[in-house]
């Protein structure tokens, strides 16, 4: 059984801007095969910002917490 460690992380993030944009990008050139990688944001009582929209829509593993 072949398990890779996973690395988490979490940002509280509405905008892409400044950390935000810096977790996207190291999504995007992270080694995927080495580590499996979460990344969590916040669910709060107002729309989903951009942050969350685009991490949907580059497929990453997104959990939103509440």
């Amino acid at each position: 059984m072949n398990l890779k460690p996973r690395v988490l992380i979490m940002i509280a993030a509405e905008e892409i801007s400044g950390p935000g944009k810096g977790v996207l990008q190291f999504l995007e050139n992270a080694p995927a095969g080495k580590f499996e990688y979460v990344l969590c944001n916040f669910d709060v009582n107002r729309p989903l910002g951009k942050f969350v929209h685009e991490a949907r829509r580059k497929q990453l593993n997104l959990r939103l917490l509440k």
